[in-house]
């Protein structure tokens, strides 16, 4: 969820151009980011540090550009926590599924096949892993393929085939339908929008 709204506060980086303006939009940003990371259960005293660390780094910026930069990386920064904290609360086997999706995603995954490497049976897997993060292991494995494209749309000029097949997703068209239901808007106009 924190992704999804940091992706679509960047749009903000058309507010203004002078650094003021910027400035101003830095810090609207910082405080959504803020009430986004204690909803999600971040610790306060966390949440402080990463937007102390973010008011410096405006601070010393001396250009649009840095400023942009030290919004990307305030987010990415709130992202990583928060990840490293709901991990950080689940069970030890679950936290074992989730590095492996991360570290196996661009490879055809089925619950079937993620249950048999853990010495599971899709069943009690699926449930288990329901019950711990909210979401099936699909849904988990979708965000974290869609997570993976907006970066590459974001940061490459590669096409929207190959960044679908980059995330794992071989049929281009379903991959459009997948990044639209986790992002509002097709790759194309994700990239139009966010493109660096």
């Amino acid at each position: 969820m924190l992704a999804q709204t940091a992706t679509r506060i960047f749009g903000c980086k058309k507010i203004g151009t002078t650094l003021e303006n910027e400035r101003i939009a830095c810090a609207i940003v910082r405080t959504m980011v803020r009430i986004c990371a204690l909803n999600a259960g971040l610790p306060p005293l966390t949440i402080d540090t990463l937007s102390r660390e973010n008011t410096v780094a405006v601070q010393n910026a001396r250009t649009v550009d840095e400023m942009y930069q030290a919004k990307a990386q305030m987010t990415a920064n709130f992202c990583n926590k928060i990840k490293q904290y709901r991990t950080a609360n689940l069970r030890t086997d679950i936290v074992d599924v989730i590095e492996y999706l991360n570290q196996f995603y661009t490879h055809p995954l089925e619950v079937k096949q993620i249950a048999q490497q853990f010495d599971r049976t899709p069943a009690y897997l699926s449930a288990l892993f329901k019950a711990q993060t909210g979401q099936t292991i699909l849904q988990y494995l979708r965000k974290i393929r869609t997570a993976q494209a907006a970066h590459l749309l974001a940061t490459t000029k590669q096409s929207v085939s190959e960044i679908s097949t980059a995330v794992g997703i071989t049929d281009p068209n379903y991959f459009v339908k997948l990044f639209k239901t986790d992002y509002g808007v097709s790759p194309t106009e994700y990239r139009s929008k966010h493109s660096l």
